[in-house]
């Protein structure tokens, strides 16, 4: 019979993971199974300290000054069993002149009564890049609820990148919350690509608040919806100083009988700042399934086309 260990191992495969970064000794990794840390590895200049606190695994890590890393710590959380509760909580300190890319899968490939909550601040001090990327595989049944929170400091002259992608298998309930403030000259590109299906429920807020003077924003979400799923995404940018600027792109192509809103929240605090938003909400761009169709495909193998180019 399969352990837990080797049928996570295995689903993180199916997400697009590659297992065998888990025997390479020059990478950094994590690998957590509900509250049970099954595996990790350390190297020098990253300081990663894990516990569990009444069913909460909480995360501290600490990126030291001036390292940078040539590969990603690598990332699973999950849980195997159709049943069951994650909740994670993460407190990251990024220092000066460091370089820090976390590549994180979350599988529940039998998810029927699955809830997983992930609480994250993260602070970036100045001249440091923090790049985040996070993969759902939820299975096929939709049974699950995903809430993560993140709140991220970006300091002078400092990086973070953000991207979540769901793009395999049911969504289920997803309620995601990024907050991300910069200093001065900071920059932040959030980035959220999801396929909701069934009865999914997608929401979306991701907030850039830029504080600090030629601070730069950019907050990007596509959401394809099948079925009878819902989508709402609020995307925000704050820009406070001089020198601001923040651009919102969102897309929810909707198929069947999904529905879908967009809330661009555009706030500009000062004259000498600017932001932009552009939306796209509802049924396939005709123009663009016409293109692809005169090539002798059928329609719905021209929407297929489309909506994984959306996804990719």
């Amino acid at each position: 019979m399969k352990t837990n260990q080797h049928l996570l191992t295995e689903a993180y495969k199916k997400a697009g993971g590659m297992p065998e970064v888990f025997s390479n000794r020059e990478m950094a990794h994590l690998m957590i199974h509900g509250d049970e840390v099954y595996s990790s590895h350390l190297i020098p200049g990253l300081d990663l300290d894990v516990q569990t606190n009444g069913g909460v695994v909480e995360v501290y890590f600490r990126m030291h000054q001036g390292q940078v890393f040539n590969h990603p710590v690598n990332i699973c959380f999950g849980i195997v069993p159709e049943k069951g509760k994650q909740e994670i909580k993460v407190d990251g300190e990024i220092e000066e002149d460091a370089k820090l890319e976390f590549l994180a899968y979350c599988v529940f490939p039998n998810a029927i009564k699955v809830e997983h909550f992930m609480n994250g601040r993260v602070n970036i001090r100045a001249n440091s890049s923090f790049h985040y990327t996070e993969v759902h595989y939820h299975g096929d049944n939709g049974g699950i609820l995903v809430k993560p929170k993140v709140t991220v400091s970006v300091g002078e002259n400092s990086i973070y990148q953000g991207n979540f992608y769901l793009t395999k298998g049911r969504a289920g309930q997803v309620d995601i919350d990024y907050e991300i403030s910069t200093e001065t000259a900071g920059k932040v590109d959030l980035l959220a690509k999801i396929n909701a299906s069934g009865d999914d429920n997608v929401r979306i807020r991701e907030s850039a608040i830029l504080k600090g003077t030629n601070s730069k924003g950019l907050v990007r979400s596509r959401i394809v919806g099948r079925g009878s799923s819902r989508s709402e995404v609020i995307s925000e940018i704050i820009a406070l100083n001089a020198g601001c600027y923040g651009h919102v792109d969102c897309i929810e192509t909707l198929l069947e009988q999904a529905t879908a809103k967009a809330i661009p929240l555009v706030d500009v605090q000062h004259r000498l700042a600017t932001v932009t938003h552009e939306a796209a909400v509802g049924r396939v761009n005709k123009k663009q399934l016409e293109t692809i169709m005169a090539k002798g495909l059928s329609e719905d193998e021209a929407i297929e086309i489309l909506v994984g180019g959306l996804l990719r």
